[in-house]
């Protein structure tokens, strides 16, 4: 009977296991997500206040050196990165910034 109840309790913590590391795996997965989608909007941000001090055309493509002093690092400032991995892409004034991972979790809706 102790041989028994030894393996079912061998089985109820791995499931235990499984269940958790699955879950730290999503919730860091959501969590990188949330600080793109966070970033791109810090980007999208520091474009308009750009674009008004500089009074630019809505098509004007800024630089990563044109907007970095507006992110809230000063001239100093470093570009923001996607806790994924992914590459940032600023676009033009009138044009969402873009992660290249893409997809649902890694952009900001689109507006019209």
């Amino acid at each position: 009977m102790k041989p028994i109840l030894g393996a079912i309790g061998i089985v109820i913590a791995a499931l235990l296991l499984a269940t958790g590391v699955n879950w730290l795996i999503r919730a860091r997965s959501e969590t990188a997500s949330i600080a793109c989608v966070n970033n791109l909007r810090n980007i999208v941000a520091s474009k308009q206040q750009w674009a008004l001090e500089h009074h630019k055309a809505s098509d004007t493509l800024p630089t990563w050196a044109d907007i970095l002093p507006y992110m809230g690092a000063g001239t100093a400032g470093q570009m923001p990165h996607c806790p994924d991995g992914g590459v940032y892409t600023i676009g033009r004034l009138n044009e969402n910034p873009k992660c290249s991972i893409g997809g649902p979790s890694h952009a900001l809706p689109e507006t019209k």
